[in-house]
């Protein structure tokens, strides 16, 4: 299926036996494996995850990479599993025929400055094992850690489910590395540090932590070295552009990045971090860092150790602008179903023709402009009423149980310049709609937009299904995981961006390019249509590969 090799389809494959912690026996290659230098005759299948060369082992508490072991080790996804209880862990060497040609043109992809001609494919599959909740680890690591590699949120138990939507490749779900390890790292792939940094997953460090441990978490003792990424609580996150007084980010004092983040065509730039002090936002301990903007919404940092305050350097969730306990933001009062009073705007905002002088910010999570809503079941888009609204994740919310809403006007400043960066567009509207970690609920839920009469509306793929509302923080119509973004003010037709390419195999007897068949067409728009596009989408063929029977 999808990205996997062949693994289970045939009697060739072989099958590990049920065993809590145990491993293949030696597998014999037909040539030596290459793994930076050392040439391997036999490998291991162990059933936690991983792969060894010189013997099996039962470990099941997986090693920190970089180890500084005396083995070579590939983890897939190294944990605790059980293949006594669920699932089972397949192996299988192919040295002829179509898998052969398929890696072949997949490294040749991903490594365009190789000829490379596959002669050896070996595979290990742990397909559906029940596992225990323990710490993990996926990547390689060598002996005495010569070499390493841990792949971003794969340490981290709650972003293990990120896996198969992160790459290095541009391909969902995997991850490619050229492990023969020659003298030098090739000339074509210079050395990126967007795939080669350390995880900083310290919900501590958050712009809304106030809680403070005299000299625990002090920057200055870490000893930093390279590039880092920061994350929260396993959630994309990014060093803060706020200005934070002392007593956040779980430190005296907090860093925070000035000079705002690169775009991905800046490259590796340098910026400064500063501390907020007696009301001056960069009055203090001003630190040279650099900062390189990656693909897939995520930034690193190359940190270096601050000196000599008790000092953290601060994290805000990624995709998301500034927002939370600061002096300018203004909070809902607890209510069930209830909302903010009127925010008045400095300018109309135009809505689909409409001009809107003022917004509600209703608990509910959506946005009304006519009035305040308490509505907790949310309408079906397009729901044909007399309203604006535009749903971030409309459903049954209670801010008396748990949680905070925010919201906040911005006429100058950071974010005006961020979000310039992130439209790019003149005196249009937009909206943005950033989603980090969602629970599932049971409950009827809808992100989107609605218009009066539904004259424009839009429903996000899978935002209706309470069951799917958690892989709203992966999917994107921007190439920006977790954003949506749309133009709502409703002047001209659509931007090129909202243009969606649709690749499918028909199984036919008509010539669908003849004019008298476009009813098979319309069937494939209105099946969109069903599935969550708009219902003014324009079907439009571009290109037909006929293929006769």
């Amino acid at each position: 299926p999808g990205i996997f090799y062949s693994y289970a389809s045939t009697a060739e494959s072989s099958i590990n036996a049920p065993s809590d912690d145990g491993s293949s026996s030696s597998v014999q290659p037909p040539t030596p494996f290459l793994f930076f230098g050392n040439k391997y005759q036999q490998i291991y299948v162990n059933n936690n995850g991983f792969l060894t060369f010189s013997q099996s082992s039962s470990q099941y508490d997986p090693d920190s990479f970089p180890a500084f072991k005396n083995q070579d080790t590939i983890a897939g996804l190294w944990t605790d599993l059980d293949n006594r209880e669920k699932g089972l862990v397949y192996y299988r060497q192919y040295t002829n025929g179509s898998i052969l040609q398929r890696a072949t043109q997949d490294i040749n992809s991903y490594f365009s400055n190789l000829t490379f001609n596959a002669s050896w494919v070996f595979t290990a599959t742990w397909n559906k094992v029940a596992y225990y909740n323990l710490t993990s680890t996926a990547g390689y690591d060598t002996v005495n850690s010569n070499y390493y590699f841990v792949i971003p949120g794969s340490n981290s138990g709650s972003s293990i489910t990120n896996l198969n939507s992160s790459s290095n490749v541009n391909v969902p779900g995997r991850w490619a590395f050229r492990v023969d390890g020659g003298p030098k790292p090739i000339a074509a792939s210079p050395f990126d540090p967007c795939y080669s940094y350390t995880i900083l997953d310290q919900s501590w460090r958050s712009v809304y932590n106030t809680t403070f441990y005299p000299y625990l978490n002090c920057d200055y003792n870490f000893n930093f070295v390279g590039w880092y990424r920061f994350l929260l609580d396993g959630q994309n996150a990014q060093m803060t552009e706020q200005c934070i007084p002392v007593y956040h980010c779980g430190s005296y004092v907090s860093l925070h990045l000035d000079g705002g983040h690169p775009t991905i065509a800046d490259g590796v730039v340098n910026r400064k971090t500063c501390v907020f002090w007696n009301n001056i936002c960069c009055n203090a301990e001003i630190i040279p860092i650099r900062v390189k903007a990656c693909l897939g919404g995520y930034y690193v940092y190359e940190l270096v150790q601050p000196t000599p305050y008790c000092s953290a350097y601060c994290a805000e969730p990624g995709i998301f602008y500034s927002y939370g306990p600061m002096v300018e933001n203004t909070i809902n009062a607890p209510s069930d179903d209830g909302s903010s009073s009127s925010v008045q705007l400095p300018t109309p905002f135009l809505f689909f023709g409409n001009k809107h002088q003022q917004i509600y910010v209703n608990n509910n999570g959506f946005l009304t402009f006519s009035q305040s809503s308490s509505q907790y079941d949310p309408d079906s888009f397009p729901a044909f009423k007399n309203q604006d609204i535009i749903a971030g994740l409309w459903t049954d919310l209670d801010n008396r149980e748990k949680g905070q809403i925010y919201y906040r006007q911005y006429t100058n400043g950071s974010i005006l310049q961020k979000a310039t960066q992130d439209i790019n567009s003149g005196n249009y509207s937009f909206i943005l709609m950033n989603y980090a970690g969602i629970a599932a609920t049971e409950h009827p839920v809808e992100a989107g937009y609605d218009t009066v009469n539904s004259s424009n509306y839009f429903v996000i793929p899978g935002s209706n299904n309470g069951s799917s509302i958690t892989k709203l923080n992966t999917s994107s119509n921007v190439n920006v995981p977790g954003r949506w973004a749309f133009r709502v003010d409703g002047e001209s037709k659509p931007i090129a961006e909202n243009t969606i390419g649709l690749q499918m195999k028909l199984i036919s007897y008509l010539d669908i390019t003849n004019m008298g068949h476009e009813d098979i067409l319309e069937k494939v728009r209105q099946n969109l249509i069903k599935k969550g596009l708009p219902d003014n989408i324009q079907m439009k063929l571009r290109k037909l590969q006929k293929i006769k029977p």
